[in-house]
């Protein structure tokens, strides 16, 4: 790396030790951090109290069930407005592009509420936020460790995104703080929204606007980025695999026919579409190599491989998921390689492991997957249910491109779209 060395780590004998390695000896959060120079970028502050994470995930856990309507709504009138359909034509449009809008709204929805999600100006400063924090943390990263302090300040674009931000949420923000001072615990109309539930744990701290407004943009660039990202690939799986188009368009239609609407539980029957998505984030998951960890001691693995204090320790996620001891035919497309015996039943997308590491592995696996679980779903069972897609070129497939150590989509990609024929 420009800064320092990497140990990469593949196979799944040493992959599993790197996941039973204790916190005191691999740290996840101390190798997100510097891997992104949080403390850089945003401040000793974020670093040494995190406390979003643990609030985001436990309220989130807790009202995905009462939330999850709302979500969806979002995300039906979404589709309807950014590609809006011709009578019977095909309709372009850029798919990473439209996909991050999508997700923005649905995710903006559960975190801000219907008034905001919908705001072009408050959705393109979170989208233009993971861009702006990406390409910040990409060029400080250049840098050797006592030079980044120096760098920082010319390059970091996040203050002033914070203060943008705070135009659009300050007068809801003031406003939900007056209400937990006027009512406390007993405030019987308190706001249920992702917002909501970072505003109360930061008034319990003694955190200041500036702090609050922060960290709900770093929840929605989670939220957002990663999710957008790997829907994108199944996107244009789905335009390039039209033999899959007919099996999960029958099987949603069936449990849209047996349910009556697409809710948490009718997601739950979709077993093929669950499989299709497994696949394409088998094949081109956001990240090349995933199970980040800086080593806070010296240690070894059980082949004596010594890992010098202040190492990064990480998982080839791409070897892992091409190697053919792992998957039969790794290269090829296949996504009933995760159905069960007679298509009853799959591999849930959100299951782990040392041979599937898209949302790494053990303790530390990504807590929001589930949701992106559902976004992710949500959206394709949509697609085939209401859209034909293709490609505009017969047999076109755009290739992933590399980002440092992340894959991502091809950005200027155009997908076409028309009303489903039949």
């Amino acid at each position: 790396m420009p800064d320092q060395w990497m140990v990469v780590v593949s196979g799944p004998k040493y992959i599993d030790e790197l996941k039973k390695m204790p916190d005191e000896s691999m740290s996840l959060f101390r190798g997100l951090e510097e891997l992104l120079s949080v403390n850089h970028i945003l401040g000793e502050e974020v670093v040494s109290d995190p406390y979003h994470l643990a609030v985001v995930h436990a309220n989130l856990s807790r009202n995905l069930p009462s939330l999850t309507d709302a979500v969806r709504d979002e995300m039906f009138d979404a589709f309807e407005q950014l590609i809006p359909l011709k009578g019977d034509e095909w309709v372009t449009a850029p798919g990473l592009k439209t996909t991050v809008a999508i997700i923005a709204r649905a995710t903006n929805r559960l975190f801000v509420g219907p008034t905001l999600c919908r705001n072009q100006g408050f959705i393109d400063l979170v989208t233009n936020f993971v861009f702006d924090f990406s390409k910040t943390r990409f060029v400080i990263n250049l840098f050797p460790p006592f030079l980044k302090p120096v760098v920082t300040p010319f390059v970091n674009t996040v203050p002033k995104r914070v203060q943008e931000a705070l135009g659009f949420v300050g007068g809801m923000l003031d406003e939900r703080l007056k209400g937990l001072d006027q009512f406390g615990d007993t405030w019987a109309d308190k706001p249920n929204d992702g917002f909501m539930w970072l505003i109360e744990e930061a008034h319990h701290r003694g955190k200041s606007r500036y702090n609050v407004t922060l960290f709900l943009l770093m929840t929605i660039f989670t939220s957002l980025h990663t999710t957008a990202m790997s829907f994108t690939h199944a996107l244009y799986h789905l335009a390039s695999s039209p033999q899959y188009v007919e099996s999960l368009r029958e099987e949603a239609d069936r449990v849209l026919k047996e349910d009556g609407e697409f809710n948490r539980d009718s997601l739950n029957k979709l077993y093929k579409i669950d499989a299709f998505l497994r696949e394409t984030m088998r094949l081109a998951g956001v990240n090349g190599v995933t199970v980040w960890r800086k080593a806070m001691q010296d240690c070894s693995f059980s082949d004596g491989t010594f890992i010098p204090r202040g190492t990064f320790v990480v998982a080839n996620a791409t070897d892992t998921q091409l190697d053919e001891e792992n998957y039969a035919n790794p290269e090829e497309f296949n996504p009933d390689r995760f159905m069960k015996a007679n298509n009853e039943g799959a591999l849930p997308m959100t299951t782990t492991g040392v041979d599937y590491l898209p949302f790494g592995v053990g303790k530390h696996a990504c807590p929001g997957r589930f949701f992106a679980a559902f976004e992710m779903k949500l959206m394709l069972a949509y697609i085939v249910t209401h859209y034909d897609v293709k490609w505009p070129t017969e047999g076109y497939k755009p290739a992933n491109q590399w980002f440092f150590s992340s894959i991502i989509p091809d950005r200027n990609a155009q997908v076409m779209f028309r009303r489903r024929q039949k």
